[in-house]
């Protein structure tokens, strides 16, 4: 009779222990889940916090980009404004000769050359061409250095706001007159005479005989040579074309 009575309660005690085992199970099992959903919420948050703050780094680097455009922007006009003034004073006008390593070291950063161009460097080129109030052009090496920066800088003149500010600028009409400036160097004059040419491509989306059928048998790859036809030659050619340029500019 003992024995029943102990193996009943021994039967009790083990009962009791694992449904405390499988109470203490659930409980773990929630704690984990609880713990897991509160890790879930933390990393929602942290992942929203590190989001906003790689805006605001994003932000705060288009702002300090336009700043520092805008800045270098001004520092440059402001020496063209300066020539100017000492010119009609009949002083040394070395300004822009002096700023001249800052405009070729800004203008080549390919990072911010659209940013230049959003921020008027059209009129900025055009102050530092044109000639000064007593009609002597820019020092040579200015000239010189504009001319080979517009010769292979991104300009966007497939875009018709882009053709527009060109036109608004009056740079073109600058490079036309350098073009056929007798005052210019010749390699200048080619240099000048090749912005107005591909310039006019764009303006007037004029294309000649030899680019249409290179494009249109682009696929085939057969390229014809330019018709041997005989074109005018001379100043007379030259200022027409020229001419042209500057009306479609207008």
């Amino acid at each position: 009779m003992g024995n029943k009575v102990e193996d009943g309660i021994v039967r009790v005690l083990m009962k009791s222990n694992e449904d405390n085992k499988v109470q203490d199970g659930i409980m773990k099992s929630n704690e984990d889940n609880a713990i897991r959903a509160k890790r879930s919420r933390e990393e929602e948050l942290n992942d929203l916090f590190d989001m906003g703050k790689r805006k605001m780094r994003v932000e705060k680097t288009a702002a300090e980009t336009a700043l520092y455009v805008e800045k270098i922007i001004a520092e440059l006009e402001v020496a063209a404004e300066d020539d100017a003034e000492f010119n009609r004073e009949c002083k040394p006008a070395i300004n822009k000769l002096k700023k001249l390593p800052l405009l070729t070291q800004a203008l080549s950063e390919k990072l911010h050359q659209q940013e230049f161009l959003e921020h008027g460097l059209f009129n900025l080129l055009r102050k530092w061409l044109e000639p000064l109030p007593d009609g002597s052009l820019p020092n040579i090496a200015i000239r010189t250095k504009v001319l080979e920066i517009l010769s292979d800088y991104p300009l966007g003149l497939e875009h018709l706001h882009r053709r527009e500010e060109l036109g608004k600028s009056g740079l073109g009409k600058a490079i036309n007159f350098l073009s056929m400036s007798n005052e210019e160097s010749t390699r200048n004059r080619k240099l000048a005479q090749h912005l107005v040419n591909n310039w006019s491509r764009y303006i007037f989306n004029n294309r000649t005989r030899y680019d249409l059928e290179v494009r249109s048998n682009n696929v085939d790859r057969v390229f014809y040579k330019r018709p041997s036809t005989k074109r005018a030659t001379g100043l007379g050619f030259s200022q027409g074309r020229n001419q042209d340029f500057i009306r479609g500019l207008l």
